[in-house]
């Protein structure tokens, strides 16, 4: 006789809040040794201040 072994999975969904400082933060950045990780958060604070500078500018050409 052959056994029949099944898995089941089930996912929960969990919400976790963590408090984070800024000092936090920076020494993340500071310790952080990933050059693509760096890079595209770097692009992303950049676009992020960007439109927070001037936030009418979304780049759709047709409004002008």
């Amino acid at each position: 006789m052959e056994d029949i072994v099944q898995t089941i999975t089930k996912t929960i969904s969990n919400q976790v809040t963590i408090e984070i400082s800024t000092n936090d933060i920076f020494n993340w950045f500071t310790n952080c040794r990933d050059i693509e990780t760096l890079k595209y958060l770097g692009k992303y604070a950049l676009a992020k201040a960007s439109y927070m500078e001037n936030p009418d500018n979304d780049d759709f050409r047709s409004r002008i």
